[in-house]
């Protein structure tokens, strides 16, 4: 649990331009028994007391190790990750061709699979609440529940040279999970982001984000556990 004190010189460090990555577990705040969404809201971010599971089998024989293969919602990553070139402005694709014909090096390789072709696994994992200025970063596809809800956001400071993202699952980079699918990958795209100027995801971040609310489901469990009668009624 933080301090006042100590969010305060959280928020200084960011805004001198520091750089944060914040992780929590499934559980969220609760669980983990702190008090971080206090700073994070400030930014547009807070993470849920929830869990991701997924919903059919995939590889992972565990329901909270989520195997998630359409969760990027950044399309430089996609290019960061696989190493691909970066689009030309249109004064560069200007200067490339002379006669003022478009140059689409870099943004055809990007239209292909915008989204997709990154895979990872988030084990053990909540869903964050994002809003602007903050921008999500992966969600958890379509498969996984909740649906299509934000697991990792990131931001930049109100002076434009701290950033921060938050991550709702803190094993996602850990030993056990590195080297699975594409997690190491994704874990140099988002350290590069924070420690160099090599990658800018705020260049693909659309102006509206359109995010679908949250679902709740019943407690199974405890509906399982209330068994009722039911009376069968013939008609003729």
């Amino acid at each position: 649990m933080f301090t006042e004190k100590e969010i305060l010189v959280l928020k200084e460090y960011l805004e001198e331009g520091g750089s944060l990555l914040i992780t929590l577990d499934e559980g969220g705040e609760n669980k983990s028994f702190t008090n971080i969404n206090y700073l994070l809201e400030q930014y547009g971010i807070s993470f849920n007391n929830d869990t991701v599971i997924r919903t059919t089998f995939c590889k992972y024989t565990y329901p909270k190790e989520c195997l998630i293969t359409n969760g990027i919602m950044n399309k430089e990553i996609v290019r960061a990750a696989k190493g691909l070139p970066k689009p030309l402005s249109k004064k560069d694709e200007y200067s490339k061709n002379k006669l003022g014909k478009k140059y689409n090096e870099g943004k055809e390789s990007l239209s292909i699979n915008e989204n997709t072709g990154i895979t990872f696994v988030y084990p053990f994992g909540s869903t964050l609440n994002v809003q602007k200025p903050s921008f999500p970063l992966l969600s958890s596809g379509p498969i996984s529940y909740p649906i299509n809800r934000p697991l990792c956001a990131a931001c930049v400071s109100n002076s434009k040279k701290g950033k921060i993202i938050a991550m709702g699952s803190s094993r996602i980079f850990e030993d056990e999970y590195i080297d699975k699918e594409d997690n190491s990958k994704l874990m140099n795209v988002i350290f590069s982001w924070l420690l160099t100027n090599e990658i800018d995801l705020t260049d693909y971040v659309p102006e509206e984000i359109d995010l679908p609310e949250r679902q709740f489901i019943p407690d199974i469990m405890s509906m399982a556990e209330r068994l009722r009668s039911c009376l069968e009624v013939k008609i003729r």
